[in-house]
C-alpha cells in the first residue's frame, strides 16, 4: 500500500520483513525484486549485504536508523547498493555505511549521510549531496561522482598512492 513503511531488517515496524519484531538484525532481503517505494524504505540491518534492485517512486530511502531512536545498532551495516535508485524521495544514511558501486547510482530529491554514517564506493549520486559523516570516493583510489550541489560540513577520507591513480 502507498504510504506504508517497508524496513529491512529487525527494526519494529508496519511492515518487518524478518517476521521478529525484534531489533536490527542480519536478516532481510528484498530478493530480485523491482522496488516502486511511495512510502520509507529503511534498511536496518548489522551486517553487510548487497542490495541491486532497481527503486523507483516517490518514497524515502533511509540506510541505517538514528542511534536516538533506541531501535537497535545498525553502526556495523555495511549496504553496497549495485542497482540504480530513481526515486524521488529524500535518501539518509543515518549511520552505518552506503557503498555505491561502480556503474551503481543513488538519485533522490537529497542524500543526506549523518554522523557517523559514510558514504563509500565508486559509483554515482544524483541527487544534491547534504554531507555530516563521511565521504570515502573509490575502493581504494578510486572516483565517487557526486552530480548534485554539495554541501560537505563532514569529512572527506581519500586515499592517496603515488605509484596509482584511477586518471591518467
Amino acid at each position: 500500500a502507498a504510504g506504508v513503511p517497508v524496513r529491512i531488517g529487525g527494526v519494529p515496524g508496519n511492515v518487518d520483513v524478518t517476521g521478529t519484531g525484534s531489533n536490527a538484525d542480519n536478516s532481510g532481503s528484498l530478493g530480485s525484486a523491482t522496488v516502486v517505494n511511495h512510502g520509507t524504505l529503511t534498511f536496518s540491518r548489522n551486517d553487510t549485504h548487497v542490495v541491486a534492485n532497481p527503486i523507483s517512486g516517490s518514497g524515502a530511502l533511509r540506510i541505517g536508523i538514528p542511534a536516538a531512536g533506541g531501535l537497535g545498532d545498525t553502526t556495523s551495516q555495511v549496504l553496497i547498493y549495485q542497482g540504480v535508485a530513481t526515486h524521488t524521495g529524500a535518501s539518509t544514511v543515518n549511520n552505518g555505511a552506503l557503498v555505491i558501486a561502480s556503474g551503481a547510482s543513488i538519485g533522490g530529491s537529497s542524500l543526506t549521510v549523518e554522523a557517523p554514517a559514510s558514504l563509500q564506493g565508486s559509483g554515482t549520486a544524483t541527487a544534491p549531496l547534504t554531507v555530516n559523516g563521511t565521504v570515502a570516493p573509490g575502493s581504494g583510489v578510486g572516483t565517487l561522482s557526486v552530480t548534485g550541489n554539495t554541501t560537505p560540513a563532514g569529512t572527506l577520507a581519500v586515499e592517496v598512492d603515488g605509484a596509482a591513480s584511477d586518471k591518467p
